[in-house]
């Protein structure tokens, strides 16, 4: 949850920062929040496998 609010955090300043023509903050928060979104989509993908059904 808290690798997900931090993406959240991140977008909004990318949000922000295109908000205001400010390409740097802009750029960073937007990659920051893709990264972090990343990670959060991974370790969903290790929960699904440890918690699945069907797993061997």
């Amino acid at each position: 949850m808290a690798v997900d609010a931090a993406a959240t955090g991140a977008g909004l300043v990318g949000l922000l920062g295109a908000w205001h023509r400010r390409p740097v903050p802009a750029a960073v928060g937007s990659g920051v929040a893709m990264l972090l979104l990343l990670g959060y989509w991974e370790l969903m993908a290790r929960y699904y496998e440890m918690h699945w059904p069907g797993r061997k």
